[in-house]
């Protein structure tokens, strides 16, 4: 028994509304043609695509991945400078020759008062030695410019009421610990490297 043939698909418009068929658009890119129809309730091809942004952010994500895992290391500070390690402990050794002798002697300003034009100078050199580094020595950087404004604070204090207590110089002393163990993680850290090179 022959069975009868199913109706094609029409391009005709009209007889596509009365037959029960759809008119599709062409899918995003490909070039206008004829209109295609297609059974009411189909479910239309859907072109597979990728939005140029994910493509390129997923890239960068692998990139920086493969980097991580590939054993690679990026620093993000600047390296032990020796030369700013003098500076940063020249003016440790000038500040606390004027803490020690106020705490001890109750000396007066005047009489140290070159002593902190001294330290003054020596932490503006160290300063200028940060900068050179830019932004990988931030944290250094802003450690520097505490300590300046702390220090001429114990300054002005000095000169107004003649000698400070200990809890009034601790801000200066607590800074420069901080620089100093900055300075000193850089060191430790090149000795990794270094041991870590000779392996």
């Amino acid at each position: 028994m022959k069975m009868p043939e199913k109706p094609k698909p029409t391009t005709n418009p009209l007889q596509c509304v009365s037959e029960g068929w759809a008119l599709s658009h062409p899918a995003p890119g490909e070039a206008a043609a004829a209109p295609r129809a297609v059974r009411r309730g189909a479910r239309p091809a859907v072109p597979e695509w990728e939005p140029s942004f994910l493509k390129t952010g997923l890239q960068t994500i692998f990139a920086l991945l493969a980097l991580l895992f590939s054993g690679c290391a990026v620093s993000f500070v600047s390296g032990y400078d020796p030369v700013t390690d003098e500076g940063i402990q020249e003016v440790a050794k000038k500040t606390e020759t004027i803490i020690s002798d106020v705490l001890m002697n109750k000396t007066g300003e005047a009489a140290h008062r070159e002593n902190y034009r001294q330290a003054q100078g020596a932490l503006a050199a160290v300063g200028l030695r940060a900068e050179l580094y830019g932004e990988k020595n931030k944290a250094e950087r802003e450690i520097i410019g505490k300590l300046k404004l702390a220090l001429a604070d114990l300054e002005e204090l000095h000169r107004l009421v003649g000698s400070f207590r200990p809890a009034e110089a601790e801000g200066v002393r607590s800074l420069l610990r901080s620089l100093m163990h900055h300075e000193l993680s850089k060191k430790h850290s090149m000795a990794l490297a270094a041991q870590e090179g000779g392996r």
